[in-house]
């Protein structure tokens, strides 16, 4: 824990800041005040300065629908 913050813990979404999966990402942040967050396609320089830091990413989506925005997202994560 760096300043009150979990500085190995990432979260992130998939869909654009304005739908509901970062909204509920929004949420987690209050919650459990992760050392980075935003959309998981930011995540890159990140995971490189957390590589050997036993880094979680808890990648997050509301699941309400079909479940394509979450399949979709990750398929440009990788």
């Amino acid at each position: 824990v760096i300043r009150g913050r979990a500085d190995n813990l990432c979260i992130a979404y998939v869909d654009t800041d304005m739908k509901s999966g970062a909204t509920t990402a929004r949420e987690l942040v209050k919650r459990l005040r992760p050392g980075k967050w935003g959309s998981s396609l930011t995540l890159a320089g990140w995971m490189k300065s957390h590589v050997d830091k036993d880094a979680l990413i808890l990648i997050v989506d509301d699941f309400a629908g079909t479940g394509s925005t979450i399949e979709k997202g990750l398929k440009k994560f990788f």
